[in-house]
């Protein structure tokens, strides 16, 4: 007896609605809009620093100070924000070289001016001066540096008396400011001022509206936090010794590191010089 063969019943797919005119352009504008994030996407044209480009940007030796150790400052906690926050943080100890000039005299008043000139006779009174430049390549609305406000009481500082100290460095009025960091029988004055590109923001908020135009623009600026502090629980006495130093930090300054401290990158790599020259040919810059 003969069989008919069997034949799998054929299968009808749904038809397809065909897209209307409003998804077609839906689908469109969040087409642009996906290149449009990713054109627009802010960049960081800062270069790559090194520890040994930037230990070699901010001398060693200024005047009477010389650096002395470095480590022993209150730092941000290491983790994984500040490991975003910062690309290098340098940090130093430096300290009256009592045999620099002639003549320096025990109980002399100090005598440090904006210029950076001390006499012999005020050495003997100087302070250690603590100096930590933190600098990060790329800032965004969710990456922005850590003022001593965040890192001071995570240390056990209480911060009090906060004020504006405008300085004058490498010929650019600074809005910088001083606070006091207490904890337990130590008493320190921090002097402290960022840089985002090349601009100079006075407090937090004003950081905030230079990183968002920025990147509005396509950019991610560079930032750099400069503080400097001083174990002295008078005020007028460390913002004579600090604006003495500051003033010789600011006439000593190499070409890198008034593009560090001063003026940003703007796109521009680091001067080109034999030093870092050699980095450049080995790939660490």
């Amino acid at each position: 007896m003969n069989r008919a063969p069997l034949h799998a019943p054929a299968l009808r797919w749904p038809a397809l609605a065909r897209p209307s005119r409003r998804d077609c352009l839906a689908g469109g504008l969040l087409g642009l809009i996906g290149a449009a994030s990713v054109l627009l996407r802010p960049t960081s044209a800062a270069p790559v620093l090194t520890d040994r480009w930037i230990d070699a940007a901010v001398p060693q030796r200024l005047g009477p100070w010389q650096v002395a150790a470095r480590d022993g400052l209150v730092t941000a906690p290491s983790d994984e924000l500040s490991a975003r926050l910062y690309d290098q943080i340098l940090t130093r100890i430096y300290r009256v070289d009592r045999g620099w000039g002639a003549g320096a005299g025990a109980g002399a008043p100090v005598s440090a001016s904006a210029s950076g000139s001390v006499s012999a006779s005020g050495m003997a009174q100087l302070p250690d001066v603590a100096l930590l430049i933190a600098y990060g390549r790329g800032q965004d609305a969710d990456v922005q540096l850590h003022r001593p406000d965040a890192c001071y009481p995570a240390q056990g500082f209480v911060l009090s008396d906060p004020q504006a100290l405008p300085i004058r460095f490498a010929g650019r009025t600074v809005p910088a400011q001083i606070v006091t960091a207490r904890r337990d029988d130590l008493v320190q004055q921090v002097i402290f001022w960022t840089r985002i590109a090349g601009t100079f923001p006075p407090d937090v908020a004003a950081e905030r509206r230079v990183i968002v135009r920025e990147n509005l623009a396509g950019r991610m600026p560079d930032a750099v936090l400069v503080r400097i502090s001083v174990d002295l629980p008078a005020r007028a006495d460390a913002v004579a010794a600090v604006l003495g130093f500051i003033g010789r930090l600011s006439a000593m300054l190499p070409p890198d590191g008034r593009r560090l401290l001063v003026d940003g990158f703007a796109g521009a790599r680091p001067q080109s010089n034999a030093f870092l020259s050699k980095f450049q040919m080995s790939g660490d810059l």
